[in-house]
């Protein structure tokens, strides 16, 4: 399934419950953009073939503007401040997210919590991961096609992040 940049709408973004934001590596890692909804929706836009602004998300996705401020009302950031993928989650999410962060930790002392932040939301939820919905940006998956990554390496640049 996939979307298009019409889409991406005040009706879409009042949805979004968690997202992360990497511009990229600069190494040739190509950044990326998930946004999870709270109906088990997961929405992946890839850097490349994006027709807006990516340097300046906030300017497309008005909802980051407000998370990328410091005095923020809405949104907590999980991930540490310079850190390459930038994780928010609405501060609604937060007293389900302390303890399992927390529980986290303790059981992986060596991982660090971004790496399972989407897993994360859907249990805080109580959304089972096998029935989320991963819709992809029309552009980034003709490019996909073009360099003719399969179905299934699409899926996995998806669930890169479980």
């Amino acid at each position: 399934m996939s979307f298009k940049f019409e889409d991406l709408n005040e009706e879409l973004f009042s949805r979004v419950i968690a997202f992360s934001y990497s511009i990229g590596s600069g190494l040739g890692g190509p950044g990326a953009i998930i946004m999870l909804t709270n109906d088990g929706k997961e929405y992946f836009v890839g850097e490349a073939g994006f027709e807006g602004n990516w340097v300046q998300p906030e300017k497309t996705f008005h909802f980051m503007e407000n998370a990328f401020n410091s005095n923020n009302t809405e949104w907590i950031q999980i991930s540490k401040n310079y850190a390459y993928e930038r994780i928010y989650f609405r501060k609604e999410l937060q007293n389900g997210s302390d303890s399992l962060i927390k529980e986290y930790y303790e059981d992986n002392v060596f991982c660090d919590v971004s790496f399972k932040w989407v897993s994360l939301v859907w249990q805080i939820l109580g959304i089972d991961p096998d029935n989320i919905e991963h819709i992809v940006y029309d552009k980034t998956r003709e490019i996909a096609e073009k360099e003719k990554v399969t179905e299934k390496g699409q899926r996995n640049i998806l669930k890169r992040c479980y």
